[in-house]
Order: C-alpha cells, then structure tokens, then sequence
C-alpha cells in the first residue's frame, strides 16, 4: 500500500496537485531515512556477488518515499493522528480475530505476515499506537482504545515469540507513562483484571485440546526461564542455543570488517565463516536475529549508525515540534513505535522485510505531517491574541 501512495504522490506532483514544500526538520527526517537505502546498495556492490545485492537494494526504494509523502500529505492541512489510531485500535481487535482462528487448528498465529515474529511485532506496534486514544474524551474512542489494546497483548501472547514477550513489558511501561492516570481509575483497573482474567481462563480450558499450542507455549515459557536463570540447556540445541553461537560468530565477523561489513547478500555467510562447522551446519537462519548485528553485518558502523539515526530522528522531529495540542500525542506516537523496532529488533528482525518497513515509514510519515509549521502556529497565535484583545475592549 505505501508503494502505491509513494506512486501517487509522485503523480500527484508532476501533476503540480499540491506544492513541493518541506521544513527543515522534513528535509533531516528525509535524509536521515534516504541514507539507509543508498548505504546498503554502496555496501552491497563493495563486496562479493555485487549484482545479488544491488537487486534486494531495490526493495528498499520505500524509503524514498517521504521526499513526496510529507509535502503531499501536509498539502491536506489536516490532522490525521486521531484517524491513524483509531484505525491502529481495529487493525489490533482484527489481529485477535486472526490469530484466534490459526490457534484453533492449531498453528502460530501469523495474520497474513507469513512469520509469527513479524506479526507478534507489528501487533504490538499497532498495540501501541491505539493507546494514544486512552486519554480521549470520545468514549466511544476511549473504548476503543482499551479495546485495541487488551486485544493486541492478548495476540502477542498467543503469537508465542519471545523476544516480543520481553519487548511487551517495556512497552506496557511506555504507555503507563503516556497516561498514569488512566491506570488509577477503578472502573480501567477491574475492566482490565476481568479481561485479563477471561483470557488466562479460556486458555487454561481450551489449551488442553490442543497439545501442540500448549507443548509450544510451555517450551517457549521454559527458554525464558532458561535465559534469566542462566541454565544450561535440558533438551539438546534450542533455538536459544543457536541464537547464542550465531550472536558469537557474528561479533566475530563484525570485528574482521568493522566500517563497511560484508554487503547485504554475504552477511550470513559471514557468520558461518566465523564459526566451527559442526555449528555453522545448523544455522539457517536468514538473517543474524539481531537487527543491530544483522546492519553491523550487512554494512558496518556507517549502516549501523544509519539506521540508529532512522531509529531516533522521528522521536527528535517529534520533541522539538512545536508545542500544539497534539504535541504529547505526535512524540509517544514516534517513541512507542521506535521502541517496538528497536526493542524487538534486538531478538529479531528490524527492517529488510516489506510489511515492517512500510509500517515505520508510514508511521514516521504521520508524524511528520501532523507538525504545524511555524508560520501556521504563529497565524494561530496571533488570532488568539485579537481574539483575547477585543473580548477585553468588550
């Protein structure tokens, strides 16, 4: 959908239907994501098999998309928050829907995302944003939100990914410090425990009929213990075990190639390179499920700091917008979501995948053209002032 509006808004202004216009904290967003692409084409023709990564660079051109994006939406003068987190709020009551029908055949959720990780991220990015509505003074939009909300956790759950399990806690916190106070009334506290209360039942009745589902959450519940505890492994290699040995053989690889690292077609087979045959043989993982390390891999220092940069800029552009009515919205908006890619992008996957890239685009791109310009907030200013002149002349 994004490849469509980046199309549309590229039409739209060759057809000159709005003005190219950017301010500079657009123009340093645009840039700071532009880099991202150009660095992993410039890395990937650097090393072996240059032609391989120059074709999966061209998947990237998304990224592009905010040079006509951000004029094109900001053309509308309009605030399209409110609409994108409502719409956030049905996308995470949708996933529920979605991944309660898998469970019950019994399979790992994936919504459509075809990988149970990707769509455990991407609910509890749309988790997030449907928060920002808690605070509303709609009911409608506040139930909505909180319906968003316990829906989208509850298909993390389910979904069975560690990685976002731990992510989701930290997360949780990031929307208490949106609104602490809505977590103090009564009426969210038990709505909340009767929720959560008929979720842990329903399992707990249901799980039983399906031996595959309980076997898997069971097994993914004692890697996490393994991990905090620091125990050794009971059943042989885990995905646990792999992930570990892979992290090592990729630090290694980092280290022989720090600046530029290996090109985005040869990172894991760096990683195999770095590590003894007997477990090089088991690691047939696509990319190192570590985004951090997966970038170090593909293009060094120069593409990890390009995408730390990607990471932060929309949570910059959002602090130091000016101060509006919908100021504290617009920056949660940035931080939770930046949060999500990075805080599961240290299991997982981070960006590289079409569903996760247009996401964050898109979300950054809402961002930035929810910001009143200066000008516009000082016309507004001043009409305030008149306003307040005359009913004192009154």
């Amino acid at each position: 959908m994004l490849g469509v509006f980046f199309v549309w808004a590229i039409l739209s202004l060759l057809m000159r239907r709005f003005e190219f216009s950017m301010s500079h904290s657009d123009m340093r967003l645009a840039c700071s994501f532009s880099a991202f692409p150009v660095l992993v084409l410039l890395t990937a023709l650097a090393g072996e098999h240059p032609g391989t990564g120059a074709l999966k660079s061209l998947l990237l051109l998304p990224f592009l998309s905010l040079w006509v994006m951000i004029p094109r939406l900001r053309a509308g003068r309009g605030n399209y928050i409110p609409h994108y987190v409502c719409g956030a709020a049905c996308g995470a009551i949708g996933a529920i829907v979605f991944a309660t029908f898998q469970w019950a055949f019994p399979m790992r959720p994936e919504g459509g995302a075809g990988n149970p990780a990707v769509f455990a991220i991407m609910v509890l990015a749309l988790t997030a944003v449907a928060s920002l509505n808690i605070t509303a003074r709609n009911p409608i939009m506040k139930g909505l939100s909180w319906a968003g909300v316990l829906a989208g956790l509850s298909s993390v759950v389910i979904a069975l990914v560690r990685g976002v399990w731990i992510a989701t806690v930290f997360i949780v916190a990031g929307i208490f410090s949106y609104a602490p106070q809505q977590f103090k009334k009564p009426a969210v506290l038990w709505s909340a425990a009767a929720v959560l209360a008929f979720i842990v039942v329903s399992v707990v009745l249901v799980a039983p009929s399906f031996p595959s589902f309980t076997k898997n959450f069971i097994h993914s519940a004692s890697s996490l213990s393994r991990i905090f505890l620091n125990l050794d492994s009971e059943t042989g290699v885990q995905s646990v075990d792999l992930r570990i040995d892979m992290w090592s053989g990729a630090w290694r690889a980092i280290l022989d190639s720090p600046w530029t690292g290996y090109g985005i077609q040869n990172g894991m087979d760096a990683v195999r390179a770095h590590l003894p045959a007997d477990v090089a043989e088991k690691i047939i993982f696509t990319h190192a499920h570590n985004g951090f390390l997966t970038f170090a891999l593909d293009g060094g220092i120069v593409l990890l700091g390009s995408v730390i940069a990607m990471l932060v800029m929309p949570v910059v552009i959002a602090w130091k917008a000016p101060r509006d009515e919908t100021h504290r919205k617009r920056l949660f908006l940035a931080l939770l979501v930046s949060a999500v890619y990075a805080l599961c992008g240290m299991t997982q996957i981070m960006f590289r995948h079409d569903i996760m890239d247009s996401f964050f685009i898109f979300n950054t791109i809402i961002v930035a053209a929810s910001i009143p310009s200066r000008a516009v907030m000082g016309v507004e200013t001043e009409n305030l002032t008149r306003l307040d002149t005359r009913q004192e002349d009154d």
